[in-house]
């Protein structure tokens, strides 16, 4: 873990990304001790060495009084009796000797010492490094002694231990004492603990002797080694890390406040700091320990049991007493937190704790001559097998403790229950204040409730209603991804693919603060605990309130406030805000700012809010309540990361901290927000199941409990400055630089206008901006639609045009997202030629295996390795087999690290970052863990930080197919051409060269721009310039044909090639023998696959201790017999083998194998066939069985069923026939009476599975059996236990919350009673409609049991209403597998051509509408919303879903928050929404069209569409030329941000295309005029037959109005120029649609010229279609990928009815037209045609040839040219002067709508081209958008994806 800040003399100065604070180690640890105190010189150690690492070793010992006598006596100086003087080693610089024995002598006679004498240790460096002896410092021993008065004289010597510590460094001199003790000397440096004994002369000294020797192996694993950071310290040695370091650091110094000492008085400040600046971890441990040993007034094993205690609050079988003493302890220190492994001596008890974790290893022997040894592993000493009278490990949180005084070896139970009996704690913990004690004094009435501001909607839910909630970046993603699983599954919802969108400190979309930080991983071995994983073992438990004195143990400690978990509920946040209980009060102070003072104004607002902490500190307030309750239209919330970081750094600094608690009522700690929001939910009958308060705030207590991270400040910032660092996050590290608090309140600020804008418009609806999962409009994401598209149809293709289309939008997105993309290179003037560049293969899952392997990377397995036939293919081709072989994912607990018998060697270090993989893992996790692998574009970028190989994950499986749908990211730049033009020949050469990096922040992210790369690109040959860089240069010697595996092989290959049946080998075996056994296990599984070798093959005899994974992966026909021990993962992922231990067979008579320790941790981890037999215990004693087995995962059966009794009797007897087992012999000899205790452990899952293939018929596994719970047979737990709490039913209740609690201690308190919305008491209900659209959820479950009697006509109300029943029996989840996509959404073509109705089912569409929704899937990457699919960005997977659950108003509110006139698309968009659909890969689409039609429809039919005029006019004039479908939009947008709008339109109805463009078979004009009247309704006006430009002329609305919009649509035909095209009868299709529709609504008007009736028409008589173009392919062509629309083979409405009438399909394709046809009258009588033909050139281009003599003649009295359109009429904008572009459109930027004139905007098909209606009313709106931006400066309307946010 990092250290505390400071300086550390040996290592380098921080630079760059490297800082002495981010050190960390591994340890090896050890010691011998003579329990009855006896000196003598035998022992060195108890550790296995390293053999040349010199990272540091060393050992305390004793003094060795005999030795310094005789030293000293030879300089004239005469040492006291042993305890009369103290002395220790100090490193400092060679000619600084006399100023540090000046300064030292100096601070002696301060302190009332006399220096007795110095001398320089003897050393020999030859037994010293090369690196070592650069930095080797000169040993100085000192030698003091003082008053007689033996506790003085020793708070003397700490005193003046601590006081020179601090002082003398600050004098710019080298200056480390490793002890000043009466007891103990360390001897330690910069070498390995070979080294150790021949540089210390002294130790090879025969005076040496000593009773004790604590020894330290220490190996760097992302540090610097430095003689430092050797152990031991002053009182311990350390094995792990603390992973709660900072905050315990942080806690020492705050304590300062308020400690005080009568034995110290004044003297005390000079031991402050308690922890010393630049210690490590382990340092600051030693600081505390010798602290409270030395000032607290506890002697050593008390001040560690107080450091480290036990996993007390959930330990049922603990004592009261011990229990009460842990409880007091909290309230005094915070637990240290690791994994670690604790030694430690004070020269009279040495010994050694586990962290509450246990996840180190730690084993001892205990000797028939009254010596311990104690080490990380067994096999480390040469201790004969008849000595060892013990063997024994250390369990979590136990302590193994010697008290070498009273001679004796002290068991745990006996040493804590002295010290938990030394002091009256149980007395003292009356005076605690619990919840349930306030709950009595306390009413809920009392204090006036906080009322909501809530706005009506005309729809939405309470998330439109209750704005708070856009202020405070709530998303509906986020509420509905994260909180709601939360409240129904009391955990954490999980997602999957990783994290690929911009980090916080890129995203313009206002990240929260809490957005910057990214959790830590742990260092050395493990990560971060949790306290659910380790729930158990872990709490959550706190003290709050201010904290007394920890020198002087008193019931004053216990007067604070114990919560047993820091989620607070609503009504026990005021409880404790207004509670006068005991004298304790309460400050409220509010974290908010006025919105009126800008961003400056949340900086002031924290300056002030810290000094009103201190002062409430200093008036005597117990709490403080950081509040955001008021934050609203005037006041903005400050974040409450931000306030409590400031306050509780401020009241650090002060001295003033533990005088008070902290309590934060926001999102937050008591998350108000969240219980209202949820509570609200219920009210209006959205929250399934409706649960009460109480349950719900449990259930969101519990998932929090299981994603709160247990440690302090584990994380990092990663774009912050240094202001917002110093200020609120004091220590913790940010790297690059960043945002400061102005552009935090900016970002606070823009969520604050988003929910209480003045003008709202679209800001009303809660919108998701793609933090999650990506969203048009929304966050970019480096995998985005486009991305995806073009890598899948590269990989599948090989097209370099997509190729280099993702290339483009990767390194786009990589410019949003990433840090690398914030780097560019530094090209040489003088490029190589390509050809001298090395080629791609040397720069470089079954498909992923193959093409990995033919390139010449490694792939990885995944977790749980491969099948045989993937590992046994050799084949060069198509080579399967992975060389990456994961067994599972991350370090797991003890292995490796602890004790290498040599230094560990590394070919690959995997550096993984926050990014994540593609597995599934918890949300938080994918957002929040791990730091950017930054601190690389790319391949290139990634060498030229240092990396040498890279790993793909997501970018392949994207190749293979991966729509990135998360429900199951490195991308690549052509490196050959970037070395290229940078100079660069070999790849190799690129690795590290940070020169040819330039910081190149994304122009257009103002954010980006603050961020500081130096450290990143700083060079690592600045810091070591020897140092090789280049990964592989250097061969390692890894000596494989030393392994004990080859020499077996050797012995046994005869058998395994088949030559010989069997062979038995016998061996001798040691620790350092490391997974004996997986080699020649793989290769008996290279020649027989899974099958192995036949029984009893190879035997093998070992004695010995066995090395760490003993017999791993052992594979079938493999036996090995063990005489002696083993270390952790013994039979790791056994095959088949089998693996026998026992004690050796000369242990001493009185040597019990029962109670003694056998094998270590987590045996037959990932086990899946074998057998192994172990006589001796391991692990953790099965004592309490029931009480350590977790009833969720496992039912408990007893032993009745026949082949369960005979299998374990029969087993015991071969266990007996192995080992010798005398208890397994007893146990057989009285079975009749021990069968009862055995029993059956059924996991629930492997039952369902049991119980499902016994139901499905399948018969290769048997039928499971029905279990007999225990409470039906005697208990074999004893006549007290209660069976109930180990029989679980296999469906666990959906909402048994009490069971789920991490802390369940005295928290179900009939006291509480949970109110989450206040305002309910004062009459507030839902809306009547609400209640209508989704009946009470009770009902419709009773409804569930009656049988469900369908009615033959099914009424649309009736088919809504039952909305909740219908989606409990469809399957969302899988419904795009289970359901078929409908078929019937048009009416039968013999019906409708009898009408001029619209030719749509509705009726049909809505009964199976829900079984449609549930075919969509909310997926990662929607492309139904991508560039390809839906030109609005409609929400389509939200509207889906809320459709699926019968939510049709907030399905409506969502709808209608991208799309204006879904009645409109619904029924005429040709859905390319749908033609990107995911699920159109491989089937039919999800129905997207019909589901939004009926959307809008249903809602007109209810009365919920209604004007919605502006409540704010702005008085800005706009015109609207144009009413088509791209005008209605710009005019509507407009009009609701309150503007003043005419649109003018020169036909004589309103509707442009809409009008007379689109048959009323396909839109009906009452739909059209339906809209129309609800917007002339709202304020906009209609201005029909004026056409500008002739009417009206555009240069009088540029005076008239403050903007026009012009939006006359695509008019201009394109025509037929060939002979005869003035004949008459030729017209354009669109005039006679014009006329028939004219016609159809009334006009009296001249259409017989455009009639077809009787005619023959080419497009009656006979209808005939010309198209120049071939037919389409029935199935999407290789031009055509998906997602691209599908222009495929179809038959539309039309032309079905044709075929109906006239037998035949009325197209004809490849048809050219060459003359017209004169009937002799100027009439048209028909058409000259001939076929053609379309082949590619040379270049790639489509030709079309003439078909020789294929010409033809049609018949034709009517020719319809519906061949498109060429752009808009010229006139007006020749009037007006705007520019147009080569096609002839209205010229703007791109993604722009303003034209070359002011004041005047472009929208639709006159802007684009030709085009849909959707394409056209997304212009419109976005044309609106830009008009409101640019004359207010601000706008609520809505961007792409109906997202209002957009960054400008």
């Amino acid at each position: 873990m990092p250290t505390v800040p400071g300086a550390s003399y040996g290592l380098p100065k921080a630079e760059g990304l490297y800082s002495p604070e981010y050190e960390s180690d591994a340890c090896g640890v050890g010691f011998v001790v003579n329990i009855e105190g006896k000196r003598s010189h035998k022992h060195r150690g108890a550790c296995g060495c390293d053999n040349d690492s010199g990272d540091g070793a060393g050992v305390m010992t004793g003094i060795p009084h005999k030795l310094y006598r005789k030293i000293m006596s030879g300089q004239g100086v005469t040492l006291p009796d042993e305890g009369r003087y103290a002395t220790g080693l100090m490193f400092i610089e060679k000619d600084e000797r006399k100023d540090i024995e000046e300064e030292f002598t100096k601070m002696a006679t301060q302190f009332e010492l006399k220096v007795l004498g110095w001398r320089v240790v003897d050393v020999d460096e030859t037994f010293c490094g090369e690196v070592a002896r650069t930095l080797e410092p000169l040993i100085l021993q000192v030698f003091v002694t003082g008053t007689e008065d033996k506790a003085e004289f020793l708070r003397q010597v700490y005193l003046l231990r601590k006081y020179s510590t601090h002082k003398i460094p600050e004098k710019g001199l080298r200056y480390y004492i490793c002890g000043l003790s009466t007891e103990t000397v360390v001897y330690k440096g910069q070498l390995n603990t070979s080294q150790l004994w021949g540089y210390f002369r002294d130790l090879s000294d025969p005076d040496f002797e000593t009773h004790i020797s604590l020894i330290h192996s220490r190996f760097s694993t992302n540090t610097f080694p430095s003689w430092e950071r050797a152990h031991p310290q002053r009182y311990l040695a350390h094995n792990g890390e603390i992973n709660t370091l900072r905050g315990n650091v942080n806690l020492m110094a705050a304590r300062e406040g308020v400690m005080h000492s009568p034995a110290y008085g004044d003297r005390l400040k000079n031991l402050y700091p308690v922890v010393e600046s630049g210690m490590s971890d382990s340092g600051c441990v030693d600081n505390v320990l010798e602290f409270l040993c030395m000032a607290g007034g506890r002697e050593l094993p008390e001040a560690i049991m107080t450091m480290v205690p036990e996993a007390w609050q959930n330990d049922r079988t603990m004592t009261a007493e011990k229990k009460a003493y842990y409880r007091w302890s909290a309230f005094a220190m915070e637990p240290w937190d690791g994994p670690a492994l604790l030694t430690f001596t004070d020269g009279r008890y040495i010994g050694a704790i586990l962290d509450r974790n246990g996840l180190r290893p730690s084993r001892f022997y205990v000797t028939k001559d009254n010596h311990m040894y104690m080490s990380s592993e067994v096999g480390v000493t040469d201790c004969k097998s008849p000595d060892v009278i013990q063997k024994g490990r250390l369990a979590p949180g136990r302590m193994l403790l010697v008290d070498t005084q009273e001679k004796v070896f002290m068991k745990d139970e006996l040493i804590k229950s002295h010290l938990a009996n030394l002091r009256p704690v149980s007395q003292w913990l009356q005076e605690t204040l619990s919840m349930s004690e306030l709950r009595q004094h306390y009413s809920l009435g009392r204090n006036k409730r906080h009322s909501i501001d809530r706005m009506h909607m005309a729809h939405g839910s309470c998330l439109e209603e209750d704005r708070r909630l856009p202020m405070f970046g709530w998303t509906t993603e986020a509420l509905n991804m994260l909180v709601l699983p939360m409240i129904r599954d009391k955990k954490e919802a999980l997602g999957s693919m990783g994290n690929d969108a911009p980090l916080a400190c890129l995203s313009l979309y206002n990240p929260l603060v809490f957005d910057y930080f990214k959790q830590l991983f742990a260092q050395v071995t493990n990560p971060p605990i949790d306290p659910f994983r380790e729930k158990i073992v872990m709490s959550l438990a706190c003290p709050v309130g201010p904290e007394a004195n920890i020198l002087e143990p008193s019931a004053e400690q216990c007067r604070r406030l114990w919560l047993e978990q820091p989620i607070l509920s609503l009504s026990d946040c005021d409880m404790l805000k207004y509670t006068s209980y005991k004298g304790w009060k309460t400050k409220i102070l509010d974290s908010v700012f006025l919105v009126s003072s800008g961003a400056v104004g949340m900086l002031k607002a924290l300056n002030k809010l810290c000094e009103e902490s201190e002062k409430a500190a200093e008036a005597g307030y117990q709490l403080l309540v950081l509040s955001d309750r008021t934050a609203g239209k005037q006041y903005a919330p400050i974040s409450p990361l931000l306030a409590v970081g400031a306050v509780h750094h401020d009241l650090i600094k002060k001295k003033l901290r533990l005088k008070v608690g902290l309590i934060v009522e926001s999102d937050a700690i008591c998350p108000y927000l969240v219980f209202e929001t949820i509570a609200r939910l219920r009210q209006q009958h959205l929250l399934d199941p409706p649960l009460p308060d109480e349950e719900i705030f449990m259930n969101f207590r519990a998932a929090c409990a299981r994603g709160i991270s247990k440690g302090a400040q584990i994380f990092e910032a990663v774009g912050l400055n240094r202001d917002v660092m110093d200020l609120c996050f004091t220590g913790s590290a940010s790297r690059i630089g960043g945002v400061g608090f102005t552009h935090l309140a900016e970002e606070t600020l823009r969520r604050h206008w988003l929910a209480y804008a003045e003008i709202e418009c679209d800001s009303r609806v809660v919108m998701n901006p793609g933090n999650l999962h990506w969203r048009d409009g929304g966050e970019k994401h480096i995998n985005d639609p486009m991305s995806v598209a073009n890598l899948q149809d590269a990989g599948r293709t090989g097209n370099k045009d997509s190729y280099a289309k993702f290339t483009e939008t990767a390194l786009d997105a990589a410019r949003h997202c990433t840090l690398r993309g914030q780097m560019d290179f530094r090209f040489s003037e003088k490029p190589l030629d390509l050809s001298e560049v090395e080629e791609a293969a040397s720069i470089a899952h079954s498909t992923l295996a193959i093409a990995m392997n033919r390139i010449g990377a490694k792939s990885n397995t995944g977790e749980g390795g491969e099948n045989a036939d993937r590992y046994l293919n050799e084949d060069p081709i198509n080579n399967k087999r992975s060389k990456i072989k994961q067994m599972a994912q991350g370090a797991k607990p003890g292995e490796g690290g602890e004790l290498p018998g040599h230094k560990g060697k590394a070919e690959h270090i995997v550096i993984s970052g926050h990014d994540g993989g593609t597995g599934a893992s918890s949300w938080t996790g994918i957002k929040g863990a791990g730091l950017p692998w930054e601190l690389g574009r790319d391949v290139v970028i990634a060498a030229m930080l240092g990396a040498d190989e890279f790993g793909f994950s997501t970018a392949p499986l994207i190749v293979m197919g991966c729509t990135m749908m998360r429900k199951c990211h490195l991308n690549t730049c052509p490196a050959r051409e970037l070395m290229s033009r940078m100079g660069i020949r070999r790849f190799q050469d690129l690795v590290g060269r940070t020169d040819k990096l330039k910081f190149s922040p994304n122009p257009h992210n103002p954010k980006a721009k603050l961020l500081d790369f130096s450290a990143i690109l700083k060079n690592a040959l600045d810091g070591r310039p020897d140092t090789n860089i280049v990964g592989g240069s250097m061969s390692q010697d890894f000596q494989m044909e030393n392994r004990l595996d080859y020499k077996v092989i050797e012995q046994a290959r005869s058998v395994i090639e088949g030559k010989q049946k069997q062979v038995v080998i016998n061996m001798t075996i040691t620790n350092e023998d490391r997974t004996f056994a997986a080699t020649l296990s793989n290769l008996i599984s290279m020649k027989t696959v899974e099958t192995g070798l036949p029984d009893k093959s190879i035997l093998i005899n070992l004695k010995g201790s066995g090395g760490q994974s003993f017999c791993a992966f052992l594979a079938r026909g493999v036996h090995v017999t063990l005489e002696g021990d083993a270390n952790d993962y013994v039979g790791k992922g056994l095959s088949g083998g089998e693996v026998v231990i026992f004690p050796p067979k000369d242990m001493p008579p009185a040597f019990r194998s029962e109670d003694n320790i056998i094998v270590g941790n987590v045996v037959l981890y990932g086990a899946t066939s074998g057998k192994a037999f172990f006589r001796g215990q391991t692990a953790e004693r099965w004592g309490n069985f029931a009480d350590k087995c977790n009833p969720e995962s496992v039912a408990l059966e007893s032993l009745e069923l026949s082949e369960d009794v005979t299998f374990v009797r029969s087993f015991l007897q071969e266990f007996v026939d192995k080992t010798g087992s005398t208890i397994a012999q007893h146990i057989l000899d009285n079975w009749a009476t021990e069968r009862a205790c055995f029993v059956k452990v059924f996991p629930h899952e492997f039952r369902r599975a049991l119980d499902e293939q016994t139901k499905e018929g399948a018969g290769s596994l048997a039928e499971a059996p029905v279990p007999t719970p225990l409470g039906d047979k005697p208990s074999p737990f004893g006549e007290n236990h209660d069976p109930k709490k180990e029989e679980k039913d296999i469906e666990t209740p959906e909402n048994e919350y009490i069971e789920e609690l991490i802390n369940p201690i005295d928290d179900n308190d009939p006291n509480r009673k949970e109110a989450a919305i206040e305002e309910e008491e004062e009459g507030a209900s839902s809306s009547d409609e609400e209640r209508k659209v989704k009946a009470d959820v009770n009902k419709e479950t009773e409804k569930e049991a009656e049988p469900k009697v369908e009615p033959t006509i099914i009424d649309i109300e009736e088919t809504i209403r039952d909305a909740t029943m219908e989606q409990k029996k469809l399957d969302k989840l899988r419904g795009f597998v289970k359901y078929k996509r409908a078929t019937n959404q048009y009416r039968d073509p013999a019906v409708r051509q009898k009408d001029w109705k619209e030719i749509y089912n509705h009726r049909a569409v809505m009964e199976g509408l829900r079984t449609q929704a549930a075919r969509c899937m909310d997926c990662g990457v929607p492309f139904c919303q991508s560039d390809h699919g839906c030109p609005l960005g409609n929400i389509i997977p939200k509207w889906n879903d809320l459709v699926f659950r019968g939510n049709w108003q907030e399905a409506l509110a969502q709808l209608l928050q991208t799309n204006n006139f879904p009645e409109f698309t619904g029924r005429v968009c040709p859905a390319p929404c749908e033609g990107a659909c995911v699920l159109g890969i491989n089937s039919p689409a999800v129905t997207i069209k019909n589901i939004e039609n009926t959307i809008i429809d249903y809602a007109f039919e209810q009365g919920w569409i209604k004007p919605e005029v502006p409540k704010t006019r702005t008085g800005k004039k706009i015109a609207v030329v144009g009413s088509g479908p791209s005008g209605l939009a710009a005019a509507a947008q407009l009009n609701k941000a309150g503007h003043l709008v005419t649109v003018y339109e020169r036909n004589d109805r309103v509707g442009g295309l809409l009008r007379y463009g689109i048959p009323t078979m396909k839109l009906s004009k009452q739909v059209v005029d339906r809209r129309v009247r609800l917007m002339e309704a709202e304020g906009i006006r209609f201005m029909t037959g004026v056409e500008v430009g002739k009417d009206k002329l555009g240069s009088n609305l540029i005076q008239d109005y403050d903007a026009t919009c012009l939006a006359m649509g695509s008019t201009w035909p394109r025509d037929l120029p060939i002979p005869g095209r003035d004949l008459e009868g030729i017209h354009f299709a669109m005039s006679f649609l014009e006329t028939w529709q004219k016609k159809q609504q009334g006009n009296n008007l001249e259409y017989l010229t455009l009639n077809a009736k009787d005619k023959d028409v080419i497009g009656a008589k006979s209808i005939t279609s010309f198209e120049i173009l071939p037919p389409p392919p029935p199935t999407r062509a290789a031009s055509n990928p998906w997602p691209t629309f599908p222009r495929v083979f179809k038959m539309d409405y039309g032309h079905e009815e044709v075929e109906l009438k006239y037998g035949r399909d009325p197209r004809i394709f490849n048809i050219g037209s060459k003359e017209f046809l004169d009937d002799g009258k100027g009439h048209v009588c028909g058409i000259k045609t001939h076929l053609v033909e379309w082949t590619k050139d040379a270049t790639g281009r489509w030709e079309m040839q003439e078909v020789p003599g294929s010409e033809k003649v049609y018949k034709a009295d009517m020719v319809l040219l519906a061949m498109g359109f060429l752009g808009p009429e010229k006139s007006i904008l020749q009037e007006m002067s705007v520019k147009t572009d080569p096609r002839g459109n209205v010229n703007t930027d791109k993604n722009k709508y303003a034209t070359s004139i002011p004041s005047v905007y472009a929208a639709g098909d006159c802007r684009r081209g030709q085009s849909l209606v959707v394409w056209a009313i997304n212009e419109g709106r976005q044309a609106a958008r830009q008009i409101d931006l640019d004359l207010m400066g601000k706008t609520s309307l809505a961007g792409p994806g109906g997202i209002v946010f957009q960054p400008e």
